[in-house]
């Protein structure tokens, strides 16, 4: 909605509901792949907007800064309120690799089936030394640009208008399409694997198991007919056989 403000357009667009429900369009079949590593052309979309947004705020930090300091207001190393409990689940969220440490470990020991763990050890650590090095400059200047003005999301301070953050939202908003199913890969896949389990368990034959059987059943009958084909053929070199050395004789 905040990127709409901007645009002349219908009101029914501006509405969250519609917004998130159309978004699907594009989630839910990005969110059903069968590997993770099939959305690898696209993961690098995020951290782009990151970075871009990063520049961005760090660009008009001093103006505003000094905007901020000349209201009064100072920096609050500390702070308690009801908000803190939210603020700290979002902080510890954001460093979480578990959602994919599962699929990605799943993908490595395919291909490299000698990895050890401490290279899987690794590898999460430095996904959350990039994600630090990327959300610490951005929280730590966009806090000082806005002081005590700061909102929960920090880019709703900055100006609709604002050409500059016109594009770091529209490039924020393609990214959570990106984000989205890569988060929820690993759900996908379990609820897929639950409802085979229970397919399974129903005596009901599910649709890749029936379509499996299928081809199983194509494959043995095109056996059967190459084989009786082969027989067919054997009797005919046979008779033919048979026949050229009666003729001989």
């Amino acid at each position: 909605p905040r990127i709409l403000e901007a645009i002349p357009c219908p009101e029914i667009f501006r509405d969250r509901t519609l917004l998130l429900t159309l978004s699907l369009i594009l989630i839910w079949p990005l969110s059903c792949v069968k590997r993770l590593s099939a959305l690898r052309h696209i993961a690098l979309l995020p951290i782009f907007s990151i970075i871009i947004t990063s520049i961005v705020v760090i660009v008009q930090a001093p103006h505003l800064i000094h905007e901020a300091f000349k209201t009064g207001m100072r920096p609050e190393a500390f702070s308690l309120s009801w908000n803190s409990p939210k603020a700290v689940n979002i902080f510890l969220f954001a460093y979480m690799a578990h959602v994919n440490v599962v699929p990605v470990a799943e993908e490595i020991f395919e291909r490299e089936p000698n990895t050890s763990l401490l290279a899987c050890f690794k590898l999460g650590v430095t996904a959350c030394l990039i994600e630090f090095a990327l959300y610490a400059p951005l929280a730590f200047v966009g806090y000082l640009s806005w002081l005590g003005l700061t909102r929960q999301n920090f880019t709703t301070n900055y100006s609709a208008t604002d050409p500059a953050f016109f594009l770091c939202r529209i490039l924020l908003s393609i990214s959570m399409v990106v984000a989205v199913p890569i988060n929820v890969f690993a759900a996908a896949k379990s609820c897929v694997s639950l409802a085979r389990h229970l397919w399974g368990r129903s005596g009901v034959e599910s649709p890749s198991s029936v379509s499996s059987n299928g081809e199983r059943e194509r494959e043995n009958g095109l056996e059967s007919m190459d084989g009786e084909e082969n027989n067919k053929n054997k009797r005919i070199a046979m008779t033919l056989h048979v026949s050229g050395d009666s003729e001989m004789d």
